[in-house]
């Protein structure tokens, strides 16, 4: 996973492993958005972003 403060930044890779999750990241939608604290805003952010 790569992250970054700001879009235009490179950001950082992290991997999956160093998290303490052997098995993989689990990622809902492979998009960006603004970070929202659940999944449910996050949704609801994406559709106004995409209409």
């Amino acid at each position: 996973m790569t992250v970054a403060a700001d879009p235009s930044h490179h950001g950082r890779t992290i991997n999956a492993h160093a998290l303490g999750l052997p098995r993989g990241v689990r990622v809902w939608d492979p998009v960006t958005t603004w970070w929202q604290p659940s999944w449910t805003r996050a949704d609801t952010a994406l559709q106004h972003a995409t209409h």
